[in-house]
Formats: C-alpha cells, sequence, structure tokens
C-alpha cells in the first residue's frame, strides 16, 4: 500500500486537467518513449496468432496514435473514475442492460481478477478465454470466431426483432 498517497484513485479522479495535458502521455516506468518489443527486450504478443501480432507490430510500428504503452494523463483519470464508480456499493445495481463481457487468461496487460465478481453481480454472459490474450479480436481463429459468433449471438438476443 502507497502510505504516501493513499487513495490515489479518488485523487487522480477528482483531477482537473488542462486541455494540454490531457492528451499527453504520461511517464513510463523506465521514462522511455514507445519502443518496438524487440527493443523493450520482451517477447509478449498481444495475440497468440504469429500473423496477426505482426500486424499488430506494424500498425504500431507505423501509426504512432495506434501505439499502445504509456497512458494518457485522460486515461488515467478517466480509468481512476471508473474505479471509484464501481467501489460505490449501489454503482453495479443501477446497471440494468444486458452485458456481455470477455476476458482472457493470458492477458498480461489486464488483471482480470474482478472481472469474474463483476460479471456475477451483474449477472452478465462472460466468457473467458483460456488461451486468450489481450487482443481477443485479433486471437486464432479458435478464438476468435466463437468471440464473434457469442458477440453476434449477444446483439440479435437484446435488439428486437429487426436483426
Amino acid at each position: 500500500e502507497n502510505k504516501i498517497l493513499k487513495n490515489r484513485e479518488s485523487f487522480f479522479a477528482k483531477l482537473p486537467l488542462p486541455k494540454f495535458l490531457r492528451n499527453s502521455f504520461a511517464p513510463s516506468e523506465d521514462g522511455k518513449e514507445w519502443r518496438t518489443r524487440e527493443a523493450r527486450g520482451t517477447t509478449y504478443n498481444y495475440s497468440s496468432d504469429p500473423k496477426r501480432a505482426a500486424v499488430n507490430d506494424y500498425w504500431m510500428r507505423n501509426t504512432p496514435a495506434l501505439r499502445a504503452g504509456t497512458m494518457t494523463w485522460n486515461w488515467i483519470r478517466e480509468g481512476c473514475r471508473a474505479f471509484v464508480d464501481t467501489l460505490r456499493p449501489q454503482y453495479l445495481d443501477e446497471i440494468k442492460r444486458p452485458v456481455l463481457i470477455f476476458s482472457a487468461k493470458k492477458d498480461h496487460m489486464v488483471n482480470n481478477k474482478n472481472t469474474f465478481t463483476v460479471a456475477e453481480h451483474l449477472k452478465a454472459e462472460h466468457y473467458n478465454f483460456e488461451t486468450g490474450k489481450h487482443e481477443l479480436l485479433m486471437e486464432t481463429d479458435d478464438i476468435r470466431i466463437p468471440l464473434l459468433e457469442k458477440t453476434f449471438d449477444f446483439i440479435r438476443k437484446h435488439s428486437g426483432p429487426s436483426l
């Protein structure tokens, strides 16, 4: 626990951000700008599919706006706001819409520990892909096809007779 700044999520959730800072990147742990996976010395891919992982790497190398990595100050603030909201006991009870949640057991970017509890509380349709990594839509077809089928089934089920 950080004793210097307790309840830091609440602090960041209420932090006013000037426009010029909202889309500025927060400093990374190592203080460096975005780098390729090779330059960072990591072999972790966002996908188990080598070709789709290569597409992801290509996009990030060639389109800076698509780069994953260091978060913007606004992303941090909005994430903290969402986190603080979910701490209110009645917050999840106020959600009445059907919810579809996908998670990936091998996701190294997101800690899905609480996903199961939240999904159960919301009575959400939750599918956890045991071999999936962070980018489920860029995964191998044995993950991607069922994910898309479940998504379309969910939309048809909850959108009425027109679809």
